[in-house]
């Protein structure tokens, strides 16, 4: 991914580039093809320029063997979620506002947006709107991988353009001061379901 590039267009039109990426992923679970499942019970915090947050590592032994699905939190479910959780930098950056319910952002995906001869400024902010759980659990089924040394890796990618575009179009002009718009915090939530993928022939390996 390219930051800080207006290359980007969404099914809208709009054109924009991406300034940050920053959010929380918890909860991964693995299910072996033969039903066996392996959780992996922490939360990740993932910032898209910073190399160092962009590899999750786990001293969970996962037994070797193929594997069928891979199972995870966008975001912090409300028994993680809890203020003061994270009292050291960076997570403490993603602090939501008390008033909005506390606890922390799931993502900032912030960056400009082609107006005309100007650009103006969107910032998608997912969190807990209100009380309202907006983190989405996302199942990758059908991701057959497989594991078959102690140090694998599993490469997951994230399609910036389909938080925008489905089953909800979304103009970015209009993605601005979000966090107490539950609205639009649900429509994100729908999107949000389908902009990760296992990265083709790569997998666990």
């Amino acid at each position: 991914m390219k930051f800080n590039e207006l290359i980007y267009e969404n099914e809208f039109g709009n054109q924009y580039s991406v300034s940050r990426l920053q959010y929380f992923v918890s909860d991964f679970e693995l299910v072996h093809e033969d039903g066996r499942t392996f959780k992996i019970d922490t939360a990740f915090y993932v910032d898209g320029l910073v190399p160092e947050t962009l590899s999750l590592k786990t001293d969970l032994q996962i037994p070797f063997g193929n594997y069928t699905a891979i199972r995870f939190v966008f975001g912090l479910d409300e028994a993680r979620n809890t203020n003061g959780a994270y009292p050291n930098s960076p997570e403490n950056n993603m602090e939501w506002p008390i008033p909005l319910g506390g606890g922390y952002h799931y993502m900032k995906l912030e960056g400009k947006v082609a107006a005309g001869e100007v650009q103006n400024n969107f910032q998608a902010h997912t969190g807990p709107t209100n009380g309202n759980q907006n983190y989405i659990e996302i199942s990758l089924d059908g991701s057959l991988f497989f594991v078959d040394n102690p140090q694998a890796l599993l490469v997951i990618g994230m399609d910036i353009n389909k938080w925008w575009n489905n089953p909800n179009m979304l103009d970015l002009n209009e993605i601005t001061m979000v966090m107490g718009n539950q609205a639009i915090q649900e429509k994100l939530r729908a999107n949000g379901r389908d902009v990760f993928h296992i990265e083709p022939l790569i997998g666990i390996h």
